[in-house]
């Protein structure tokens, strides 16, 4: 009999050691205080200008004597934060004076204040944050943390930022720049050829100068259900082919588009409504879009075409010269893992291109005489 008492007791002691872990899944089970989902906002990744913002605000809590000393005296002031890291605040249109060592480039290695205007010298480093309450013009092969300008923010030829930039009015890369992180711009930016470019908001972001919007093209001829083929379903305003489509040159299509494989639409063709394939998908010149557009694989935007809703590419994107997407009142969103953009090519709203992007150079024109130049696309 105590055998038995003991061996019982052991089976119970081990069964109530097990469910131990389990008591809180068993009273919130019961008792229910925690049903709602938690609440997560990162305003890192929503807002664009998150950095910016906050290093504003940091600014003002931090160094805003040392910049108020400045503008009232004209002179710089120098100075210490309680890390031990230097800043120094500049009068408006002063440049900061760099240290040159034995091996590497010139460099800063100050916070750097603007009162007013700031000029950052040519080929140096400059590995803390800039700020200034006017414009900001950094010298040519010059390498930056972070720059945040109260006015315009130039970046001179083959400048590499490391984090992010923001800029008030308009933000200028100039050719071969490197924008790592993030950039962005309350009034516009224009990247020149051979930028490199991650994440990029602006209400315009032009890729080197606009190329003028293409012709009008010439009364479309409908292109309705039954010219469809592997159509599957015609229902609530929605296309679903099977396999692969193509839709020819100088069509009118009023419906959403989705394909189950790659999706080519001719030159000239307007959609009035959206496309998505799961394969490939191929926009020859001129084409509009009123609505989204989803590639499921490679996206390709021929030269000319407007496309007024999101545009997202799983894969990799190219974008041709003259292409627009969305326009001042209606700004939209290019995604792409990786992404060429020609220079030529208008997008209002915000770009990113997780894997990196890059802006072409426009092709040269082709020469009626001759046909197209040799090596243009």
């Amino acid at each position: 009999m105590t055998l038995i008492l003991a061996v019982v007791g052991c089976l119970v002691l081990f069964l109530g050691w097990a469910a131990l872990p389990l008591l809180p899944s068993l009273i919130e089970a019961r008792r229910r205080t925690d049903i709602k989902p938690l609440r997560v906002v990162r305003a890192s990744d929503v807002d664009i200008r998150h950095f910016a913002t906050a290093f504003q605000a940091w600014v003002e809590d931090h160094l805003g004597k040392p910049l108020a000393a400045s503008r009232a005296g004209g002179g710089p002031v120098e100075g210490r934060l309680d890390d031990g890291t230097p800043y120094l605040a500049l009068p408006d249109g002063a440049t900061p004076a760099l240290v040159t060592l034995p091996t590497g480039p010139a460099s800063c290695g100050a916070v750097i204040l603007g009162s007013g205007d700031l000029n950052l010298p040519p080929r140096a480093l400059f590995p803390h944050e800039t700020y200034a309450d006017g414009s900001v013009e950094v010298g040519e092969q010059s390498v930056c943390r972070a720059i945040l300008a109260g006015g315009d923010l130039r970046l001179g030829r083959g400048c590499w930022s490391l984090r992010w930039l923001h800029a008030r009015s308009t933000l200028l890369a100039r050719e071969s720049c490197a924008l790592h992180g993030r950039a962005s711009a309350d009034v516009s930016m224009r990247l020149e050829e051979g930028c490199r470019f991650e994440r990029l908001h602006a209400p315009t972001v032009a890729f080197g100068m606009p190329v003028p919007p293409t012709p009008a093209a010439p009364a479309l001829e409908p292109y309705k259900a039954k010219d469809v083929p592997n159509l599957v379903e015609d229902a609530a305003g929605r296309w679903l082919v099977r396999q692969r489509l193509e839709i020819p040159a100088h069509r009118l299509v009023t419906s959403d588009v989705v394909v189950t494989g790659e999706l080519r639409v001719g030159a000239g063709t307007r959609i009035v409504g959206s496309l998505k394939s799961h394969g490939d998908l191929t926009l020859a010149e001129g084409v509009v879009v009123d609505g989204s557009i989803v590639a499921g694989r490679d996206l390709s935007v021929g030269r000319g075409c407007d496309i007024r809703g999101p545009v997202v590419a799983e894969r990799d994107g190219r974008i041709e010269a003259g292409t627009q997407l969305g326009s001042a009142d209606r700004p939209t969103t290019l995604s792409a893992r990786c992404l060429e953009v020609e220079a030529g090519s208008v997008v209002h709203g915000t770009v990113w291109a997780h894997g990196g992007g890059l802006v072409l150079p426009r092709p040269r024109a082709a020469d009626p005489a001759t046909g197209p130049v040799k090596g243009s696309n």
